[in-house]
């Protein structure tokens, strides 16, 4: 089995690289999904992330809102903390087990926002993409329908792309 991560900050383009792949063939999987799926209700961790933060980082239905989740975490590094030992335990278990099940001839392509190292050599290749800040800033803006200000310190929660760069087996510029 081949195991390929993509990573690179938001508004990188990174989910770009892995549709491509896909449709080259490759298994795709998408850590932002499996987050999502585990924080819908009836989940232990969206018990766990109600529990740690409150109703107020609800809908009004119960749902989770994400974007009000991202801006009380990015105000304050404790809660960061917190929910990365929520939420990153189960997302890698779960993309560990999908991995597991798959077929040993399979390439799969795994989207890994946060992925800070890879010394246990557990992905065979790391694909790191890459964008100026202002085109970063700008996709987030888009996307998320936020302040410029907002899309920065969103990408001030990520690891720089020179530190992924040291770890990284190819670069791609997606400016």
């Amino acid at each position: 089995m081949h195991k390929i991560a993509i990573t690179g900050h938001p508004g990188s383009g990174k989910s770009k690289v892995r549709k491509l792949l896909e449709e080259f063939g490759a298994i795709t999987i998408d850590l932002d999904k499996i987050a999502r799926d585990l924080l819908s209700k009836d989940t232990i961790e969206y018990d766990a992330v109600v529990e740690a933060f409150g109703h107020s980082v609800l809908f009004d239905n119960g749902e989770i809102d994400r974007w009000r989740l991202r801006m009380k975490i990015m105000r304050n590094e404790n809660d960061l903390a917190i929910l990365n030992a929520i939420m990153h335990p189960s997302i890698d278990a779960t993309y560990k087990n999908m991995i597991g099940e798959l077929p040993f001839s399979s390439t799969v392509v795994v989207e890994i926002p946060l992925l800070t190292h890879n010394d246990d050599g557990y992905f065979d290749t790391v694909v790191l993409v890459v964008a100026d800040k202002a085109v970063k800033i700008e996709r987030i803006m888009k996307r998320d329908h936020c302040s410029a200000h907002d899309a920065d310190a969103l990408l001030a929660l990520h690891p720089s792309d020179k530190e992924r760069k040291k770890f990284a087996t190819f670069v791609i510029d997606n400016n």
